[in-house]
This record gives C-alpha cells, structure tokens and sequence, in this order.
C-alpha cells in the first residue's frame, strides 16, 4: 500500500468534522471502501464512521471482492487508480454479479479525463480528488436513500 507523501495537498478541502453529523439510520448501511493508498483508506474509513455509516476497507480490488463475497455491503467507493486491479475492473466485476449494487469511483489524476471515462462505463457516481465532504456526504445519501 502506498502512504501520502508529506508534500502532497489534503485529500479534501473545507470541511471540519463538526460539518459531519450522522443520521441515526445510517449506522446498519455498510460501504465498502477501496484505495491503496492507507491514507485515504483511514481519511474515507473516518469521513463515513462519523457520517453513521459502517465502512468495510479493502487495500485491492481482490480484497474488495473477497469483502464484497463475505458480507453485507451496500455501496462501492473505489479508487480508479490502483495497481493489480483497477477502480474500473472491479466495478464491472461488481456489476456483473450484483448490478444493483452502486459503485462510486474516485480519482485524483486527470480529473476531466476520469470523469469522463467514469461516465462512460456507468459509474454510479464520480469524486475528484481533493474533495469537498458535503460533496461526499451528498454521494453517499444519494446511493443509500
């Protein structure tokens, strides 16, 4: 797994943690979250404990279908770019044994280029890296209504 370089910018921007209040339902959803960078992982793992959700971290995409085979996940963030497997890979492996299921791709190289590219396979939802949390938060409501 990759750690943050000291000189690379936050992964998100703006928000304070008191901007984070979860809603009492939210506790039994589970969301898978995909990065190999353990930054992110640990940022993202936080972000969606404190919005009341449960998060299920996975440092690959094997790991996420191994994850994804052993329990109850209601929604995919993955990270786009990782070695092995990548955040498109695992979202059409995702779709072809549970279509239902929302995928949600992050990225943070070539923003135009991945959203686009986001698009184009069907992804459920696309974040820019670095992000706003209420733009996470927003993403996360939207795919577990």
């Amino acid at each position: 797994m990759k750690t943050r370089p000291s000189s690379t910018a936050a992964p998100y921007q703006g928000e304070t943690r008191a901007h984070l209040k979860s809603s009492p339902g939210n506790i039994k959803r589970s969301i898978l979250l995909v990065d190999d960078e353990d930054y992110m992982l640990a940022l993202l793992k936080e972000i969606v404990q404190m919005l009341g959700y449960r998060p299920v971290t996975a440092a690959s995409g094997n790991q996420a279908l191994e994850r994804l085979s052993s329990g109850a996940v209601d929604l995919v963030i993955t990270d786009m770019n990782m070695p092995g497997m990548s955040g498109l890979e695992l979202m059409s492996r995702v779709k072809q044994t549970t279509p239902q299921m929302p995928v949600v791709l992050i990225s943070g190289y070539g923003l135009e280029h991945a959203a686009m590219t986001a698009r184009k396979h069907h992804a459920d939802g696309f974040i820019g890296k670095p992000f706003h949390l209420e733009d996470l938060r927003h993403c996360i409501e939207q795919h577990l209504k």
